[in-house]
């Protein structure tokens, strides 16, 4: 809602992206654009981005060779990142599936000698070819099926290059500023080449629209958008804690006395290896670790597990459905002010309907259904096809478009969790941080799959267990976040050791009985 969001662009650093000028010598990359290209002096077309398939470069290419017209007043040239060899590259972020289907659409559409598709480019490459692009007078193109900020979007202005991007995410947002080019519908072809045909041929129109460009740039510097994030940022914290403070004495848990907390998941983390989670129990409680559970699943049925598997009193908190719900004194006790903050804007019934029109997604069981969460399974006959990101990316438009409030949260590679924006895993724990106010340097986190994924990054300490899914490889070399190599509690005892949490020492002697807990919802 207007009065309770902002949204900040990033900067653009403007000394590196200039505008073209008559004395500009041309940029040596052009050379290797021309191997490609039969009419090398025509407008370009041009795409820099990765190529993953929620760019949707598969749209910029048919709306391209379904149109005779673009073809002969302009070349496309599709920066789609730097490889060698597409038979060798590493499929799981879908990277080959959309280089190979690029080659097989130039073909199909028979666009050789009117579109270029390099393979290897420098930063100063791009840099110079936004320039050069202006000075043919082309265009650039995002049209993503969601593009989260739009940082091409502002390149492309600071050279005075017109734009041409999705209306789903930031540029919708940049565009109305810089008023520098079109906004489209990034699944309607026939709308992106027609944008492009109208900036194409009209100098009034792309001169203008160059021009307001190069003028309003000036407003997303990192100077001016540092300014602005403090501002903003230090009203919302003043806020937030205005709102979410009241007194937690009584049924309410507080790490008053403990200087660590430790969030864990359960399926295929925490409770698969029993003496594993018996060393885990005897850590946190000799040391006095503060301990929590974020779970994808319900209240009753994480509780089920866990005091089956032996998890008793020391458990102090847990955070269920996906982190739409918050529980204390062993589910006993809900944080309705959680409930309240992420209800906000939440309309489940307009989301089923527009996925009920879609034959996308399975609708799970009911008993996985909770006011908060919506949760499905991927109809892997068309991901299969299409591949997963590429439906979750059609859907999340779909959604976007009725400007719905929500967050798609995919696991397991087929569970499709639908939940508040406001919700999730990593939100809720930093929600009870700033209520404590716990540093989140002291936060230590397991997980072994996409559900996980927001409570391992963002300053926490993540541990991803040897066994994760593959939707967690993306978190790879993240500084704070180590991968394991040993499987469910024991790739977390390897965590916490790393961490100096604890030494082999905790594990030498067979921890003391711990009591169990009876305690369950009514």
């Amino acid at each position: 809602q207007s009065d309770k969001s902002v949204i900040l662009p990033p900067g653009v650093e403007l000394t590196r992206f200039l505008p073209p000028t008559p004395e500009m010598p041309q940029p040596a990359f052009v050379k290797e654009l021309e191997r490609f290209l039969k009419e090398p002096t025509k407008p370009i077309i041009l795409a820099i981005c990765r190529a993953e398939p929620k760019k949707n470069i598969r749209s910029l290419i048919k709306a391209f060779g379904e149109s005779k017209e673009l073809q002969q007043i302009a070349n496309l040239v599709l920066i789609l990142g730097t490889r060698d060899k597409i038979s060798e590259l590493d499929d799981d972020d879908g990277k080959s599936q959309v280089l190979t289907q690029t080659l097989v659409m130039i073909d199909d559409y028979n666009l050789y000698d009117h579109v270029a598709y390099p393979k290897t480019h420098t930063k100063k490459d791009a840099e110079e070819l936004y320039r050069y692009a202006a000075w043919s007078k082309g265009v650039f193109v995002n049209v993503a099926h969601f593009e989260p900020f739009g940082l091409t979007i502002l390149e492309a202005a600071a050279t005075g290059l017109p734009c041409i991007a999705t209306r789903n995410g930031g540029p919708a947002e940049i565009l109305p500023k810089l008023r520098n080019g079109i906004l489209v519908d990034p699944t309607e072809t026939k709308e992106i080449s027609d944008a492009a045909i109208s900036l194409l041929t009209d100098p009034k129109k792309w001169e203008k629209a160059s021009m307001n460009g190069l003028k309003g740039i000036k407003q997303f510097s990192w100077q001016g958008h540092a300014r602005k994030y403090i501002r903003h940022a230090s009203h919302a914290v003043q806020r937030f804690n205005k709102d979410i403070n009241p007194s937690m004495d009584g049924d309410y848990f507080t790490p008053k006395n403990n200087k660590y907390l430790f969030v864990s998941d359960v399926d295929n983390t925490l409770v698969n290896d029993i003496k594993a989670l018996r060393v885990i129990q005897h850590v946190v409680i000799s040391k006095s670790i503060g301990f929590g559970i974020a779970t994808g699943r319900s209240v009753q049925s994480a509780l089920d597990v866990l005091t089956e598997a032996g998890v008793g009193d020391e458990l102090n908190f847990l955070i269920a459905s996906v982190g739409t719900e918050i529980y204390y004194k062993a589910g006993t006790v809900k944080d309705t002010l959680w409930d309240k903050h992420i209800a906000e804007g939440w309309n489940p019934t307009a989301i089923q309907k527009i996925i009920a029109e879609t034959n996308l997604l399975f609708r799970q069981p009911e008993e996985n259904q909770r006011p908060f969460k919506i949760s499905y399974f991927l109809n892997w006959e068309i991901a299969g096809q299409r591949g997963a990101e590429t439906v979750i990316d059609e859907i999340r438009s779909k959604l976007l478009q009725e400007r719905l409030d929500f967050k798609i949260v995919y696991s397991h590679n087929s569970c499709v969790d639908i939940i508040p924006s406001r919700a999730g895993k990593g939100l809720a724990l930093r929600y009870l941080c700033v209520r404590w106010n716990f540093p989140l340097e002291n936060v230590f986190t397991a997980g072994d799959s996409g559900n996980d994924s927001d409570m391992l990054e963002g300053g926490l300490k993540g541990i991803v267990v040897g066994n994760y899914s593959p939707e967690l490889k993306a978190l790879k070399n993240q500084p704070n976040i180590y991968f394991a190599q040993d499987f469910y509690g024991w790739g977390i005892i390897e965590g916490l050791k790393h961490n100096e949490i604890m030494t082999d020492r905790d594990i030498g002697t067979f921890p003391p009985k711990l009591k169990k807990s009876a305690s369950t919802v009514q």
